[in-house]
């Protein structure tokens, strides 16, 4: 090997252990804050939620066991299995496991409830001997020293190598405060953060086992439209988190859109966030997700069946929220846990928008629906998706556009018939005067929630433009409106329209700051242009220090920003979290053009508490603007290699000259620096070829 070569060598080897040992020391500082946050999410999960326990088991005479009613308790060992409480429940799903043989009970069949659940807050023998019918309950209740026993993240394996993040989960009362419950998911869950929003949180309601889109046109439409609406919305999806059924199709769909990256604190993160809220007492396998030690969170493993199960968790949802009712019957629990799920709906619609999409379903999804409009959510009906929805779009679409109803009696017997065919499973729904009041019910719907619900055809719309037609309609904010045309991928004619219905004076002079922003770090060209074009900004007030050195971080923590984010490393400028000054910024302009440099830069510093006139200085240079911020926005544009923002910005440059000297400059600056970064790891993979 030639000495130039064992030099290099050499230098890749010292550039490796130097980044090891950073690091390393980043690692560890990052396990402490992980160990940090963890202890504090699981302080407000047992401070916050309950689990519906048996406090004492209390074994089912064998008469008894022979029902399949009893036989929803956990997939433990068998001889768990074969001792079933008179709760319903397996022993292994209770608190404690002291035996109590159901004929030592005096109070025998009473102590049995109508719907296989005993009273939980029995205390000693004493007071299950005592026959005592004001100790009867339905269901189990959550007693405050009860605090959930399942919570932590769950690592879903099959047999094919697909890459997922660890779900979260919790199991928590459906009597759970609701305000806590949003806190869970935006707080310690991190699903909010001051930069990422959801500008929209679907729903998904009907579907049944079996659901799929036969179709492939259909399923295409719909699978392509749902990541769309995500992808531009920073959007939630909630589900019954299913493997199996209309959860399975939606995990199906988020799977093929799903994309990870890293967040500016080295942690993996989902694009797309999919929450399942699933009844406790269905899933398979659930004792595995109780915590043996209730301080530390748990991490489970959790299998994934190769065929459609209902009663395992779909693999591809990002969160869970487990909805303990107490009930072993399986019908209630899911119709609990959907009434959970529409109040969980209606507390985010304070905060976010949210609409409720209905695909397929039967009676159960119509009553699921009802409860929504009831509560103030919007429902997008998806029209030629089957049963349910049909009926419901076409009853919607008859009673919307009809000014004369002399065929409504027409309608309505066409509309019974579909009724019998969509509620056919429900055998007791089959009397005819059921099928005449659904019929009733639907026409009422459908006629006093009409502003609340809207019609999409899949065979003729796509999804993510009705999705986003109809948020545009629900907005009176022309500020929200305008954030959700930028989201929007074809928003440049739509933006033009809302510009067109209004004056700037409509929109306060920090909002239209943050609008441009947003579409500057999006790189939305068009956008950009209609600001300028619409005089929509003051040029010589729309930029100041701090407004820049904040597109500069905010930049810093896209993805595609991550070689400016290793220039910065190399140059020892990297601060933590990206919280660059513009001090920074001016040292790497200097150092690839040598010829420019602004004061406004070179003085925005970091904070120095000590020096209070220095401090005090630095807020004051914060606040001025630039005198040609045209010119300070190519520089971010060439930096960031936003090649059609650069040239725009360049056009608008006082000194287009000179500044196309300075942008070829800070482009050949960049490539070295790349190119010196690259080098080292290309030859450590050059003689790696050799072993």
């Amino acid at each position: 090997m030639s000495s130039r070569g064992s030099r290099a060598k050499r230098a890749s080897h010292g550039d490796i252990e130097k980044a090891s040992t950073e690091e390393f020391e980043l690692l560890q500082r990052g396990t402490q804050n992980d160990a940090n946050k963890d202890s504090r999410t699981i302080d407000f999960i047992k401070r916050n939620f309950k689990a519906k326990v048996c406090d004492l088991f209390t074994e089912q005479r064998p008469s008894r066991r022979s029902g399949a009613s009893y036989r929803h308790g956990s997939a433990g060992s068998s001889e768990d299995q074969d001792q079933l409480c008179q709760c319903g429940f397996a022993k292994s799903d209770h608190a404690t496991t002291d035996l109590l043989v159901a004929d030592d009970v005096h109070a025998g069949a009473d102590y049995l409830m109508a719907d296989g659940v005993h009273a939980a807050t029995i205390r000693s023998r004493a007071s299950v001997t005592t026959k005592n019918t004001s100790s009867q309950r339905t269901r189990l209740e959550a007693t405050p020293d009860r605090p959930t026993n399942a919570f932590g993240s769950i690592t879903f394996h099959q047999s094919r190598m697909v890459f997922r993040k660890a779900a979260k989960y919790v199991r928590l009362s459906n009597e759970s405060d609701m305000n806590r419950v949003v806190e869970l998911m935006t707080e310690h869950w991190n699903l909010v953060k001051p930069e990422i929003k959801p500008g929209v949180i679907l729903s998904v309601v009907g579907g049944g086992g079996h659901f799929r889109l036969s179709d492939p046109h259909k399923k295409t439409i719909f699978d392509e439209g749902l990541i769309k609406v995500m992808d531009m919305t920073n959007g939630w999806i909630l589900s019954q988190g299913m493997n199996s059924g209309l959860s399975k199709a939606i995990g199906d769909a988020v799977r093929e859109g799903q994309s990870f990256q890293l967040d500016p604190n080295g942690e993996i993160t989902r694009a797309i966030h999919c929450i399942g809220i699933a009844p406790w007492n269905m899933i398979k396998g659930r004792e595995g997700l109780i915590v043996l030690d209730e301080n530390e969170t748990t991490e489970v493993k959790y299998g994934v069946d190769q065929v459609p199960n209902l009663n395992r968790l779909n693999p591809d949802h990002s969160h869970f929220l487990f909805v303990d009712d107490g009930h072993t019957d399986e019908m209630k629990s899911i119709l609990e846990t959907e009434k959970f799920r529409a109040v969980v709906e209606e507390r985010l619609r304070t905060d976010y928008p949210v609409v409720c999409l209905l695909i397929d379903g039967g009676y159960k999804s119509f009553l699921r629906v009802v409860d929504s409009l009831e509560r103030g959510t919007s429902v997008l009906i998806c029209k030629g998706t089957g049963r349910m929805a049909n009926i419901l779009a076409e009853a919607v679409t008859f009673f919307r556009t009809k000014s004369d109803w002399s065929d409504e009696e027409s309608f309505k017997k066409s509309m019974k018939s579909a009724i019998e065919s969509a509620i056919k499973s429900n055998l007791y729904l089959k009397d005819r005067a059921i099928v005449e009041s659904v019929a009733d019910d639907i026409k009422n719907i459908a006629i006093k929630y009409q502003n609340s619900l809207t019609v999409f055809d899949v065979d003729k719309e796509a999804l993510d433009v009705t999705i986003m037609g109809f948020l545009d309609s629900k907005s009176k904010d022309v500020t929200n409106r305008l954030k959700l045309a930028l989201r929007c991928s074809a928003s440049a004619s739509a933006a033009s329209k809302i510009f067109a219905q209004l004056t700037f004076d409509d929109i306060q002079a920090e909002d239209r700051a943050e609008l441009f922003k947003e579409a500057l770090i999006n790189d939305q060209v068009e956008f950009v242009k209609l600001f300028v074009d619409n005089h929509a900004l003051n040029k010589d007030e729309f930029l100041n220090v701090e407004q820049l050195r904040n597109l500069y971080i905010e930049t810093l923590q896209r993805q595609e920003a991550l070689y400016m984010r290793l220039v910065l490393k190399d140059l020892k400028l990297w601060v933590d979290n990206g919280n660059i000054r513009l001090n920074h910024v001016h040292r790497i302009v200097k150092k690839f053009t040598r010829l420019y440099g602004d004061l406004l830069y070179f003085n925005d510093k970091p904070e120095n508490t000590k020096d209070k006139d220095k401090s005090t200085n630095r807020k004051l240079n914060s606040q001025k603007y630039f005198d040609h911020p045209f010119r300070e926005l190519f520089i971010w544009a060439v930096l960031f290699n936003r090649k059609q923002l650069a040239l725009f910005f360049w056009e608008n440059c006082p000194d287009p000259m000179s500044d196309a000297l300075l942008g070829c400059l800070l482009c050949i600056g960049m490539k070295r620096k790349m190119q010196k970064l690259c080098e080292p790891f290309a030859e450590e993979f050059r003689l790696m070829k050799r072993y």
